[in-house]
């Protein structure tokens, strides 16, 4: 039987794979596909100035090939691919095959919106396909390299990086070189790729990656390399890759490990950085220095080696504190060492029975690691053990934020420099984990929060409240699609009582009704407006009567619209125009930038008498609408029973003492507060970003639609125990809940934040730490006693 040559049919496969990877189609689509790297081309070169590569290509002494694509001469694939095969003695099929690559990392849309998966594949087999015709080529594995964040996730990204250092004619002298790009992910996996094949480019590898970095990717180098050098009883010790491997070290959580390599230092090194001298050095590197002796000290003392603890700390306390010159960030960074220095100082001289009350205002950061942790629990646990317990669960979550587990970018076996490094941090991972446990495990367990032993009479009322359905006067039906004859007419402006922001108001002669948003009984914060209130006006809105609350909530799960064919008021009956958009609260974030719905209907109608939104059944003077939001008995005037009327009870779910009993320092403490926030004026605002209307979803950068309608001199909510507001004067009506009542709150009424405040009180009980907190923002302010009364200084704000 006779055989059939099969090769010219291989070679007109090969020709159908080369096609299909330059277009990313079979030859029929070829004119589609080639007008889609067109189009591409064009949108690459509206880009200007933003396409430009050639700066991070520098390193590389090549020019970047966006540049090079981007150059004088027709903007034609033929052309582009021309001037690629010029700037980078490639093939002619290699220039095809890496132009086809660079176009298909173009985003059809904006530039910095993400690749599909498709894009990205087509990308990825472009670059392969050039590697198959020029093997190990510097531009095409740089280029590779260049697109982590777009390629990472595409199967055989990693696979096809090794592949092509594997398959260069000098596989390490190709790594060391891409190792001078200075990538944050892949440099160090170059350096010890090197190594790894050619040991005797380590001080190289070294020289190129620099002593610079300190994430846990290089850590694992900077311990191999230094391993290696040490190994070698000729080569003198390298100080400076040791210091930086201490302070990785260090940082990372890894105090033990970081020891045994200081232990390894010769008299000399050491005592170089126990130097007080330091005029060679500039104010950052003496600011490093004075804080990475600070960090051996402090973990040589959480460590039980006390009188070498005390040796570096005297070094840095015997050098002058470094004040920089100028504003910006130096200063911030002077502002902090010295603020290390002092909780330093702190730790050296606490014993135990001393007041840990200044640990309190020093403790401003996670400053020294897990040794700082440790110390700063043993400190706090008798006299604030929630914050010697916070300062340990912080510290534990070290595994979180640590990346040794995760998988090398190359294949492990390419990386066999590497392999002692990685198992000895892992293990120094785990024995910081374990001293961490023993730790926690020595504080006294948790007690029962202050007050909960004394019986409190409200909490079997607010319980049976929260079990019944959220008062509700509103009917829903569809909503009219024409406008019938009427006299109100639409306003667009109107100047509205504090706390309030327009959504709809209309008009009729001089009486006017407006729909507005408020946080007064709905602290949501930067999630929406709020709740939804009614303002009614006899003389064009002069004066306002009393605001009627609706009970209604935006995105709770309603948004009443600015505009409706059927008027606000017909005769005595509210009708207002909204759509379901129920907010998914899985979504909120902070700050909340992408709200998402779970529910949406359009042209719906509410409908409700003023009569409802009236009523008061009690005569307390607040609605029913209202004491359903406030968790009271709307038939008791006097849900406390202290003989004050809802409505004039500034603590209405708080009995009134009937004797009087001795100052309480906390109760004198919360009303301060209370009162201090009250009345600032520069308590940040939240921007409500909303969620955003259909045609809008896909957008992340949405701007802020309007300032949160907050105002904290009408009412506060509170997170505390009502044990803790016996004897509180309170500024307005204010109104608290346990942790276990604001959970059913928020299943009843939707998501909201109230005030959270911490009081610590140091042992004089002169002095204070206040710290307030409603999620989305919050600070604290130092108190002290002043000729019988509390003073208050902000020590800051925060909003998300």
């Amino acid at each position: 039987m006779r055989r059939m040559d099969l090769r010219p049919v291989g070679r007109v496969f090969v020709l159908l794979v080369a096609t299909i990877v330059f277009t990313g189609a079979a030859p029929q689509g070829q004119a589609a596909r080639e007008a889609e790297l067109t189009s591409l081309l064009r949108h690459l070169a509206t880009q200007g100035a933003d396409a430009s590569d050639s700066k991070g290509w520098s390193h590389l002494a090549l020019p970047g090939p966006n540049d090079v694509i981007l150059g004088k001469g027709a903007r034609t694939l033929g052309a582009a691919a021309a001037r690629l095969q010029k700037a980078y003695a490639l093939t002619p099929e290699a220039a095809r095959h890496f132009l086809a690559a660079r176009l298909w990392l173009v985003p059809p849309g904006e530039s910095w919106e993400s690749l599909s998966e498709e894009q990205a594949l087509r990308a990825l087999e472009a670059h392969r396909a050039a590697l198959h015709e020029a093997p190990g080529h510097p531009a095409l594995v740089a280029s590779l390299i260049d697109n982590v964040s777009e390629l990472l996730n595409v199967p055989g990204y990693a696979r096809a990086v090794a592949e092509a250092l594997d398959t260069a004619p000098d596989p390490a002298a190709l790594a060391l070189r891409l190792a001078r790009l200075g990538h944050y992910t892949w440099s160090s996996e170059f350096a010890a790729y090197a190594v790894s094949r050619e040991p005797e480019t380590l001080p190289q590898a070294l020289d190129i990656f620099g002593l610079d970095s300190h994430d846990e990717r290089a850590t694992q180098f900077y311990l191999a390399a230094w391993r290696a050098l040490t190994a070698s009883k000729q080569a003198a010790f390298p100080r400076e890759l040791a210091e930086r491997l201490v302070r990785n070290l260090l940082a990372q959580s890894r105090p033990a490990l970081a020891l045994k390599v200081l232990d390894a230092f010769p008299a000399d090194a050491r005592q170089a950085l126990l130097a007080k001298d330091g005029e060679a050095l500039s104010e950052k590197q003496r600011l490093a220095r004075d804080e990475l002796g600070l960090s051996i000290a402090l973990t040589l003392l959480a460590s039980g080696r006390e009188a070498e603890a005390r040796l570096w700390h005297e070094a840095v306390r015997a050098r002058p504190v470094v004040a920089p010159e100028e504003e910006g960030d130096d200063e911030g960074l002077g502002e902090r060492a010295t603020l290390h220095r002092e909780l330093a100082d702190f730790l050296f001289a606490w014993k135990p029975g001393a007041d840990s009350f200044e640990l309190l205002l020093l403790r401003v950061d996670d400053a020294f690691g897990t040794a700082g942790a440790i110390l700063c629990a043993r400190a706090l646990a008798a006299r604030f053990p929630e914050h010697a317990r916070n300062e340990l669960d912080w510290a534990g979550r070290i595994g979180d934020r640590s990346m040794v587990k995760e998988l090398l970018f190359l294949p492990a076996d390419r990386l066999s420099f590497l392999s002692a490094a990685r198992a000895e941090m892992e293990a120094a991972l785990q024995e910081e984990r374990a001293r961490l446990e023993k730790a926690r495990a020595q504080l006294t367990p948790p007690t029962e929060p202050r007050g909960t032993a004394a019986p409190d009479p409200m909490a079997a009322r607010i319980s049976a409240h929260l079990a019944t359905p959220a008062l509700q006067v509103f009917s829903e039906k569809e909503l009219p699609k024409a406008r019938g004859k009427t006299a109100w007419k639409p306003m667009k402006t109107l100047t509205l009582p504090e706390g309030f922001r327009l959504v709809r108001a209309e008009r009729s002669n001089q009486k006017v009704v407006v729909v507005a948003l408020s946080q007064r009984l709905d602290p949501v914060g930067e999630l929406s407006g709020g709740g939804y209130w009614v303002l009614l006006s006899e003389d064009g809105g002069q004066h306002w009567e009393a605001p009627l609350y609706t009970g209604l909530r935006q995105y709770q799960p309603y948004e009443l619209e600015k505009a409706s064919p059927v008027p606000l008021l017909d005769g005595q009956v509210l009708r207002l125009a909204a759509s379901v958009r129920q907010l998914d609260e899985k979504s909120v974030t902070f700050p909340p930038i992408d709200l998402e719905v779970k529910r949406e209907v359009k042209n719906r109608m509410l409908e409700a008498p003023l009569a409802a939104l009236r009523q008061d059944t009690d005569g307390d003077g607040l609605t029913d609408l209202v004491e359903d939001r406030l968790l009271l008995d709307a038939k008791a005037a006097d849900t406390d029973g202290d003989g004050t009327p809802d409505g004039n009870d500034t603590l209405p779910q708080v009995p009134a003492v009937s004797s009087a009993p001795p100052a309480d320092v906390r109760a004198e403490l919360v009303s301060t507060l209370l009162f201090e926030l009250a009345g600032k004026k520069d308590v940040p605002p939240g921007l409500v970003t909303g969620v955003p209307p259909g045609e809008s979803r896909a957008d992340p950068l949405r701007l802020p639609q309007f300032q949160a309608p907050t105002s904290l001199e009408d009412l506060s909510f509170l997170s505390l125990d009502r044990s803790e507001l016996r004897g509180v004067h309170a500024p307005a009506t204010t109104v608290t809940f346990s942790e276990a009542e604001l959970q059913r709150a928020r299943e009843r009424f939707g998501m909201f934040f109230p005030l959270d405040i911490e009081i610590h009180v140091n042992l004089a009980g002169d002095r204070a730490l206040l710290v307030w907190n409603e999620r989305w923002r919050g600070g604290s302010f130092l108190a002290r006693r002043d000729k019988g009364r509390w003073v208050l200084e902000s020590r800051g704000n925060w909003v998300t």
